[in-house]
């Protein structure tokens, strides 16, 4: 508001001097112009908060502005964890790892600057990060972020940090830039828009992080060449790039290569044995629960060789294939058993002819903490037992069950306890309670399922104590119902009474041996007297709910039902019908969050539900309303479009087959020409050579 009353009483070219003069000096113009006075109190509460932060959260803050772009590209926990150790900035304490101690700073970080749960860099924290900058340069400070955008260039300026960040608004044809430059103490590169080659000029020994997450323009063989030019390497994220296709041969020369991240790329096949240093591998695709327009993904994401647009997505689409979601993961040799210090896996797809040899080898990983497979079947499920059972350290597990005849049984699959974050998806068969009891600190499940869950399957679902988030998606073309109870019915404990012999004892028996054993039904009773059974309540913890509809779905609360909710996100499809009933009976509900395609009905009756609760939850809508009519055609439109150019491309194929047969045809014709002529020439001499004789 202050700026549009200073810009609004300035008219012509005075306002646009008076623009071009404010985003040159856009802090420092709200700090000292007399007109913006009333910001002085907003800046003297952001340097008093700035200035009581302990040391090791200022250098946090200050390293933020590495991430200038992030409001376009999420930036996620993980990410900056990985390049704070790269850096050297992260430190093992009596008490924590080096991942623990930056996972820490991190939280400690967004408590400070965020409160939403998607952290990204407020635009106008940034642009005072940056002022902050040049006041702390005339201090002794260990961390200087240099900039190249439209409106700074810090390199020519003020010289050269540890930190170089280039943004996709600084014009690329100012290379000059970099030839007065010494690189020889630069720490990482960071580059946001089209890449050129410029950029690495030369060797640099120091560098330790190239983060090319957001650019473009790169290949095979510029990927080779910058490779070998930075020998001291530790992070380094190639996501998203998808003319990618493979490693060069000279990364096995990063000897101290600890993060690599070649996510949504189409590299399909790595080496990486002699990486003894190596902590963190991010590959493959994920299965995403959202398409890019934020609606529900009625397919799993395809591989990189399957991108829509593709020679093999056009050939499959015209020859009538499907890909099955098995080569979402990528595929490793066996021996990454050597890879001692691994602590993130992912995505490994282990439906290969060498996919047994590979599952023995995670078992020998023992620092893993986070895994993702692909490819698992009925046949590997025990190897996959085998190789998690053991893993006392792994709190994430990520599973993609391929989707054949056969389901697979969850019986088969035995985890540890020690897991706090679990992804299932694919052709599974019935839940089992005898495994998920063993989850005692499984904090957030997502799931997908073919076949839509049943009263017992919620059952068991409610019965993990320590369940925080759920996620859930059916991929089920039929109509159900999803009933949570506030505890498990009394006629089914009475039942499973029934059916023990009336001399047991209270005890349970694999309880009196020592054993840990759970029965196959839900435990979750408390005897109150000693005679009388009260059942456990469900879902006790849970705070966080997440739905996927893919068609017609209706979701009943009864009274008392997950009294601890907070939060229920809903998803819809185009061709998906949604009914949410209950919502008053949850006293902690804060917000309901509507994504996707739906109806004004849905949101109606939403709302009306919200106006009669207590504490007057928000609605949140997140995507805009959609007709299903109008998707529909939009859809059949894009369809019918997409089968027109992969027809075309198919038949360009083709032709250009039949254009190389014919050049080979000729080349052929030619040499044998060529040799009976030359035939014909040789044979009167030899005739002539031997009259001689």
């Amino acid at each position: 508001m202050a700026v549009a009353r200073y810009l609004g009483a300035r008219q012509g070219d005075t306002r646009q001097r008076k623009l071009s003069h404010l985003k040159a000096n856009f802090i420092h113009e709200l700090e000292t112009n007399p007109e913006f006075v009333s910001l002085r109190d907003l800046f003297a509460w952001m340097h008093f908060k700035f200035d009581a932060l302990p040391w090791c959260l200022k250098r946090c803050i200050l390293y933020e502005s590495v991430f200038s772009e992030a409001k376009r590209i999420r930036m996620r926990p993980s990410h900056f964890v990985r390049r704070w150790i790269a850096e050297g900035y992260s430190k093992c304490t009596n008490s924590k790892t080096m991942e623990e101690y930056a996972a820490d700073l991190f939280s400690k970080l967004t408590k400070e600057t965020a409160s939403m749960g998607e952290w990204r860099v407020n635009s106008f924290f940034h642009e005072y990060i940056n002022s902050r900058l040049m006041e702390e340069r005339a201090v002794f400070f260990p961390l200087v972020v240099s900039i190249l955008d439209k409106s700074r260039c810090l390199v020519a300026t003020e010289g050269l940090g540890q930190h170089l960040v280039i943004s996709s608004n600084w014009k690329r044809n100012e290379e000059f830039v970099f030839e007065d430059v010494d690189f020889s103490h630069l720490q990482s590169l960071t580059v946001y828009g089209v890449w050129k080659s410029f950029f690495i000029p030369y060797k640099m020994k120091s560098l330790r992080v190239l983060d090319l997450e957001g650019t473009s323009n790169i290949g095979d063989d510029e990927l080779q060449r910058m490779l070998e030019l930075l020998p001291r390497l530790r992070f380094l994220s190639l996501r998203g790039h998808r003319e990618i296709t493979c490693l060069p041969d000279s990364v096995s020369g990063l000897r101290h290569l600890q993060t690599l991240d070649i996510r949504r790329t189409s590299i399909v096949y790595v080496e990486l044995q002699k990486l003894q240093k190596l902590q963190c591998i991010r590959a493959g695709t994920s299965l995403r629960w959202m398409d890019d327009r934020g609606l529900p993904a009625k397919e799993e994401s395809t591989p990189s060789s399957f991108s829509s647009g593709t020679l093999a997505y056009c050939l499959c689409k015209f020859l009538g294939c499907r890909h099955d979601g098995t080569g979402n993961g990528i595929k490793v040799p066996a021996g990454i058993r050597h890879l001692k210090a691994l602590s993130t896996l992912g995505v490994i797809n282990v439906n290969t002819a060498k996919g047994k040899d590979i599952l023995p080898d995670i078992r020998q990983l023992k620092q893993l903490k986070k895994l993702e497979l692909s490819g698992i079947k009925r046949k590997n499920s025990k190897y996959l037992s085998k190789a998690v059972i053991n893993q006392k350290n792994l709190e994430s597990l990520s599973l993609q069950v391929v989707k054949e005849n056969r389901s697979v049984r969850w019986d088969a699959i035995y985890l540890p306890s020690s897991i706090r974050s679990l992804k299932l998806y694919g052709h599974l068969d019935k839940l089992s309670a005898l495994r998920f009891n063993n989850l005692r600190n499984l904090r957030k499940l997502s799931l997908e399922m073919t076949k839509l869950l049943t009263e017992k399957d919620l059952h068991i679902l409610g019965s993990v104590e320590s369940l925080i988030t759920l996620r859930l998606r059916v991929d089920n073309a039929h109509d159900g119902k999803l009933q949570f109870p506030p505890h498990l019915p009394a006629n089914e404990d009475q039942s499973h009474g029934q059916n023990q012999t009336p001399a047991s004892p209270p005890v349970n028996n694999h309880q009196a041996n020592g054993e840990h054993q759970a029965p196959d039904h839900l435990p979750v009773i408390h005897q109150a007297d000693g005679k009388q059974q009260v059942p456990g309540r469900l879902f006790s913890k849970l705070q966080v709910l997440e739905l996927v509809c893919l068609s017609k779905l209706q979701v009943i609360f009864e009274k008392g039902a997950t009294e601890k909710l907070e939060v229920m996100k809903a998803h819809c499809c185009s061709d998906s019908s949604l009914e949410v009933t209950g919502l008053v009976h949850l006293v902690s509900l804060k917000q309901v969050c509507l994504q996707g395609s739906y109806g004004d009905t849905l949101q109606e009756a939403l709302q009306k539900q919200l106006d009669h609760h207590p504490k007057k939850p928000a609605l949140k809508l997140q995507v805009k309303t959609q007709s299903p009519s109008s998707q529909a055609s939009r859809q059949c439109m894009l369809n019918s479009d997409m089968d027109i150019v992969c027809r075309v491309e198919f038949i360009m194929t083709i032709l250009h087959l039949h254009l190389l047969r014919i050049r080979l045809d000729m080349r052929i014709a030619v040499y044998w020409h060529t040799k009976v002529y030359l035939g014909m020439l040789v044979m009167p001499l030899s005739t002539s050579l031997s009259t001689a004789d």
